[in-house]
């Protein structure tokens, strides 16, 4: 491979997308291609490409443009006010006063400003709460002791709106007297204050809250799964197998009804999308408005301070000085994803040394169906469960996913030479691949850990253990439900000894065609599906039977079916105007299990089993969003 001879003057920027685009060189595509096809999986194709940057002559510094600046954040605020006052659409509006949130610098003006614009765009659409905690991170910062009366009688207005006690809102009005002495005779918005402090009740918005029906108020219940006899920690009822058919995956212990909790998790780590990233919380995916950023980069927000502080010491205190010059590369989140789960893992670990003998340790379990256990229980939470998923079948995966590689070797290269994990900031040389083998070690694992993410392009990704260890079906007896935590939710009947199955991309018999179904599986997942429904060749919902009509049914098992639909359906139209779905759940699982029993396949089934999953998303406390009763849920 010939050097170009120019290498100095090219940024890493350029190597990057030079040797990404690699097909497009006829040069490049017969020697660099060609070798790397020929190269052990992992390590060794990373330390491949480093020697073909280093024959080039490549540097692979950047300088990212994606740092603090007080200055951005007034260019992004100003383009905020602008959107706001032409009547843009809100999230817009939210998300670039977001934005200009996460460019300012900590404790500056500049972000009380952006903290108290963004709390005028939740006034006006009557988000009060929101409102309420904008203003209060605007006034700890440094908002103009002259412009302070306006947010405290926007607090007042919030106060009244929600109905707060007397005593809170006399609070807010003796602040925003005292505020106002400091204001300006001429200064904007002193109107609204004077008339807020001479009456209140005059001021507070009128159509402020919606009646919302007890629907959209559901009585909430904490979700628990309490079973020490469990090898999977945080599940119930069910353990891990091993077939060479199968590979592991999970079985019942004891049978299962519709409607129960067998397994409460957390994602190990996930990735989201680059435009999401002022939209939603880097550490839990929750959507947000009232966003809060890293104090030193500007490249994702957190809905709590909580997540923000888990995040750090998870992964991001090593990811945040790299993550801008991966996302100026446009690393996919793919790639972001493997990072993070690597870079858990060594502070999990506490340093590359002790991760190598992690590893080691888990390489040396000869037995497929206990490897990534920590102890004598499969732990979720532990770096062992996620590392076992790339041998999930009991043999190792091959990854000769070049472009992974490619963005890997990048990435260590810049966390070792702008981070100390391994041991300290080393020169921007890329002789310190040869300097130190641990480098290549973490640039291996993290093409391990990517082999395991399935999806392209700029999705949202996610790694959870307990989902990888439940095989496909296109007729699934367990969903995957997620909040601030996830569940996995029974909605058949399951015997012990059954296979827990769930249901990849969405691709269920009732919704998407065989065929689609069947290439979709063997692209993204390289197996040909021979669940039931496929191999029974059952139709999609449209087709599906009513078990009213189903001619095999005998007329007394018929009235039985049909006096428990009843039952569950009237008890369900009540619910809707009390909340307490609960109450209803008993009802809706006996009509399932009677339905699956006698009717098999047919619509009120396929229905019932996603109202099942809507009950429970109303009723526990971990699902913060509504969903209205008797809609289907397409993603479940």
């Amino acid at each position: 491979m010939a050097k170009t001879g120019k290498g100095k003057d090219k940024d890493g920027t350029y190597w990057y997308k030079y040797l990404a685009n690699a097909k497009r060189d006829p040069t490049l595509a017969s020697t660099l291609l060609r070798g790397f096809a020929k190269v052990k999986c992992g390590e060794s194709q990373v330390l491949f490409l480093i020697k073909a940057l280093q024959k080039l002559g490549a540097s692979l510094e950047v300088v990212s443009k994606r740092v603090k600046s007080n200055h951005r954040a007034q260019e992004l605020r100003n383009l905020g006010n602008s959107l706001f006052t032409s009547d843009a659409d809100a999230a817009r509006v939210f998300e670039m006063y977001t934005q200009s949130i996460s460019y300012a610098l900590p404790g500056s003006r500049e972000l009380a400003l952006a903290y108290a614009n963004r709390s005028a765009v939740s006034f006006e659409k009557k988000n009060y709460e929101e409102c309420l905690i904008d203003i209060g991170r605007s006034l700890e910062n440094d908002y103009p002791n002259e412009m302070q009366a306006k947010l405290y009688a926007r607090r007042v207005r919030c106060l009244m709106a929600l109905k707060r006690s007397q005593g809170e809102v006399e609070n807010a009005l003796n602040d925003t007297r005292k505020a106002l002495s400091k204001m300006s005779e001429k200064a904007s918005g002193r109107c609204m204050v004077v008339k807020t402090l001479a009456d209140k009740n005059h001021m507070t918005p009128r159509d402020n809250t919606k009646v919302l029906s007890f629907a959209e108020k559901p009585t909430k219940v904490k979700s628990t799964v309490e079973d020490d006899n469990c090898e999977i920690l945080g599940a119930t009822g069910i353990k891990i197998q091993y077939s060479n058919k199968y590979g592991r995956h999970l079985i019942a212990t004891r049978d299962i009804r519709p409607g129960e909790i067998i397994a409460i998790f957390d994602n190990y780590a996930n990735a989201r999308s680059p435009e999401k990233c002022y939209r939603e919380c880097a550490k839990c995916t929750k959507a947000t408005n009232v966003g809060i950023p890293c104090d030193n980069c500007v490249n994702v927000i957190y809905c709590s301070t909580s997540c923000r502080d888990e995040a750090w010491k998870d992964y991001h205190e090593t990811e945040c000085p790299i993550l801008g010059v991966m996302l100026d590369l446009d690393a996919p989140p793919k790639t972001l994803l493997s990072m993070r789960i690597t870079l858990k893992a060594l502070q999990e670990t506490g340093s590359v040394g002790e991760l190598k003998k992690t590893v080691k340790n888990i390489d040396s379990i000869s037995d497929p169906r206990v490897t990534g256990f920590t102890g004598n229980v499969f732990d979720c939470s532990k770096y062992a469960s996620i590392y076992s998923l790339t041998s999930h079948s009991g043999k190792p995966q091959k990854c000769h996913d070049y472009c992974l590689s490619l963005i890997s070797a990048f990435a260590v290269y810049y966390l070792a030479t702008r981070t100390e994990i391994f041991g300290r900031k080393y020169d921007a040389d890329l002789r310190i691949f040869d300097e130190n083998a641990s480098l290549g070690f973490i640039a291996g694992l993290m093409i391990r850990n990517g082999a395991i993410i399935h999806g392209s392009g700029t999705e949202d990704f996610f790694v959870a253990p307990f989902i990888a260890l439940c095989n496909h079906s296109c007729s699934t007896n367990a969903v995957i439900l997620s909040g601030s935590r996830s569940i996995a939710l029974a909605v058949e009947p399951i015997k012990a000894g059954d296979q827990i199955w769930n249901n990849y991309l969405g691709l269920k018999y009732s919704r998407v065609p065989k065929a689609e179904r069947q290439q979709s599986l063997r692209k993204e997942y390289n197996f040909t599906c021979d669940c039931v429904a496929c191999a029974k060749n059952w139709p999609m919902f449209d087709q599906l039977p009513s078990f009213r009509t189903m001619p095999e049914m005998s007329p007394r098992t018929r009235d039985l079916v049909w006096n428990a639909v009843t039952t569950y359906s009237l008890k369900a139209i009540v619910a809707q105007f009390h909340g307490k779905f609960m109450e209803i759940k008993a009802d809706l699982v006996k009509a399932l299990e009677l339905l699956f029993e006698h009717a098999g396949p047919c619509q009120e089934l396929v229905t019932y089993k996603d109202e099942l999953a809507i009950i429970v998303c109303l009723s526990l406390d971990i699902f913060s969003y509504t969903v209205k009763f008797g809609q289907r849920i397409d993603a479940i």
